[in-house]
């Protein structure tokens, strides 16, 4: 996967290391990823980390560059990884897809051979260099999506493109610039705007990670408004050692409960009591399954749609294979293999609600979605 680097650049790579930083539940505290984070640039010889890339693309080299980094942070953190389950969030210079070398397919074997699957690692897309004009950005980011990557757009609202990007993507994640997050109590302009990308992100069925919270005021505005998760210096500083990682951050846990007890959550009871349990199936459940559990009936014609960590995929409706159903060949036609073998073809996403939000706010989320098959709510 390096055979086009030459020593030079493979000195220099070896002296790199990676930093993690990690994403946490905005409300329990749980580490649902780390961010892998270039450090020791210095001492490899550059001036910045964005002088990394800068260079590798200019000496046509990006590719190889990205897998060889690529390669050390999956090393790296499976050694913290181990019977865990968090996610790697992975920076991607966009430009990889139009570098010289770019070929597609890589990431798998690397991820097999280091114990890890597709829903392990999410890749940090970001606008900071444009998409060149003749790339076909939808077929891009929809080959990482049916390989079972997840997506998360980075630097949310920096850029001019920045809602192209977010239409392109259809994101598992959108993590806001600390720009709009640093104080945003004092600012009603950037509370206007980290509002209104929560509701939009909701809306597409995207969770919302907030970057940069460095104070207990930033953290509170973040929790009021909606957001899902936040990384800062106010968790924990990106750190070398893998030691100093945890699962739980009890702080943010402590701080969520004394919100509660305040006061905040106020119509979690009442939501609570409208909520119904359907249990869910797994993405990777095979087709004919589960036209067999629509044909036993009782689930309301839809399923919920989990990986096989639980979090939430979309949703499975019946009506999706109706033509099928009532077909005289349909079965024949669902067991070709052309389908695949799951029912990723048949899965929808739908909007996102958080069971912490007001009950306004889950009505409006729900409203605002025209087919209204209902909402995902998450803890």
């Amino acid at each position: 996967m390096v055979n086009n680097i030459n020593k030079e650049w493979l000195t220099r790579l070896s002296k790199l290391d990676y930093a993690f930083q990690p994403i946490v539940n905005i409300h329990s505290g749980n580490a649902f990823g780390f961010e892998a984070l270039l450090r020791c640039w210095e001492a490899a010889g550059f001036n910045s980390i964005e002088d990394v890339f800068d260079s590798a693309y200019q000496d046509g080299v990006l590719h190889q560059v990205d897998l060889f980094l690529r390669k050390k942070a999956i090393i790296k953190f499976a050694q913290f990884k181990q019977h865990r389950h968090t996610k790697l969030f992975y920076n991607l210079d966009n430009r990889l897809f139009d570098s010289r070398d770019y070929a597609p397919g890589n990431t798998m074997d690397m991820l097999k051979e280091y114990g890890y699957s597709h829903d392990d690692i999410c890749f940090e897309i970001s606008e900071k260099h444009p998409f060149h004009a003749g790339m076909d950005v939808p077929k891009t980011f929809s080959a990482y999506r049916q390989q079972g990557y997840k997506i998360a757009v980075d630097d949310c609202g920096i850029g001019f493109s920045g809602l192209q990007l977010l239409y392109y993507a259809e994101p598992d994640y959108i993590k806001i610039d600390r720009f709009f997050i640093q104080n945003m109590g004092n600012d009603p302009k950037k509370r206007l705007v980290v509002s209104t990308i929560v509701s939009f992100a909701h809306f597409m069925g995207s969770l919302v990670l907030a970057e940069g919270v460095e104070t207990r005021d930033e953290y509170s505005q973040c929790k009021e408004i909606g957001c899902d998760m936040i990384q800062g210096y106010f968790v924990q500083r990106p750190q070398l050692d893998l030691k100093e990682l945890k699962i739980r951050y009890n702080t943010i846990e402590t701080l969520s409960r004394e919100d509660r007890r305040n006061g905040a959550f106020k119509d979690r009871s009442l939501i609570a009591n409208e909520v119904s349990y359907i249990k869910p199936v797994f993405s990777d459940c095979d087709i004919i399954t589960i036209m067999e559990q629509f044909r036993k009936g009782g689930h309301g014609g839809f399923f919920p749609v989990v990986n096989r960590y639980e979090e939430p995929v979309g949703v499975v409706c019946e009506t999706a294979f109706n033509d099928y159903i009532f077909s005289k060949f349909g079965r024949q036609l669902l067991e070709n293999p052309s389908f695949g073998k799951d029912i990723s073809k048949f899965t929808k996403r739908i909007p996102i609600a958080n069971i912490h939000s007001s009950v306004e706010k889950l009505i409006e989320t729900y409203t605002q979605y025209n087919n209204n098959e209902g909402l995902i709510s998450i803890h």
